[in-house]
């Protein structure tokens, strides 16, 4: 707990600092604007202003969505995620100060480009339940209420408890497929998402050889769940867009 509350904090105080050095920034922006004698450095300063606001329209955007969804996601996900966010704002802060400060120069600074677009897929992927697995899948009835019982929760942040991410299956003595049991994490984000992704597709998989023997080799079994988490990420992920 304490952890979480101290992470807690830093992410506040980044958050603080980050819109101090944002307005610092526009009013240096504004100021070299207006005392620019020169009509070329002018256009170029403003260029370079509506970069930077579009970036900074962008960021606050995912910030609100964080806000206003934050009770619906996991706190710890969230703590990490803004950990990491804000290091990139601030990371695109410094490269705009460091523009508008070189500006007139001889000597040239390396062009950046900072695109938000893989956050705003990371904050909407907080918000994935099981709901959207299931939906995903499209698997009939008879699988979820066959599974359901027989699903293990674990625990998302315990790096041990990946160990218990599978299915166990149950054979008789002909090898034919009676039972089995799925141990998958809780959804908390993209990665657990895929683990769970992963696990049902074998699930399902087995589900229909009830009563009889595998008849693949473990390893295409394995191909056909990775393959289902690529689609996962380009049909249903890629098709998620900005609030």
């Amino acid at each position: 707990m304490e952890k979480k509350e101290l992470l807690d904090i830093q992410n506040i105080d980044q958050k603080v600092m980050y819109f101090f050095r944002k307005k610092a920034l526009l009013d240096a922006f504004e100021s070299r604007r207006v005392c620019s004698a020169n009509n070329d450095m002018a256009k170029e300063i403003e260029t370079l202003r509506k970069q930077f606001l579009l970036l900074v329209q962008e960021q606050a955007s995912i910030l609100s969505f964080i806000e206003k969804y934050s009770d619906a996601m996991d706190q710890e996900e969230v703590n990490l995620f803004l950990t990491d966010f804000f290091s990139f704002s601030s990371e695109f802060l410094e490269y705009y100060e460091t523009q508008l400060a070189n500006l007139g120069k001889k000597e040239k600074q390396e062009k950046k480009v900072f695109l938000f677009s893989d956050y705003w897929i990371h904050a909407r992927c907080l918000l994935l339940k099981m709901k959207d697995i299931m939906d995903y899948l499209h698997y009939p009835i008879d699988f979820w209420e066959y599974i359901m019982p027989r699903i293990s929760l674990r625990d998302s942040h315990n790096p041990e408890h990946r160990f218990f991410y599978l299915v166990n299956i149950k054979v008789d003595t002909e090898d034919n497929i009676v039972d089995m049991h799925v141990g998958v994490p809780a959804i908390v984000n993209l990665e657990t998402a895929l683990v769970n992704i992963h696990e049902f597709r074998h699930a399902y998989d087995l589900y229909q050889l009830l009563g009889h023997p595998l008849p693949k080799e473990e390893e295409e079994y394995e191909k056909d769940a990775r393959e289902e988490e690529k689609k996962f990420i380009k049909k249903y992920i890629s098709s998620i867009e900005p609030l």
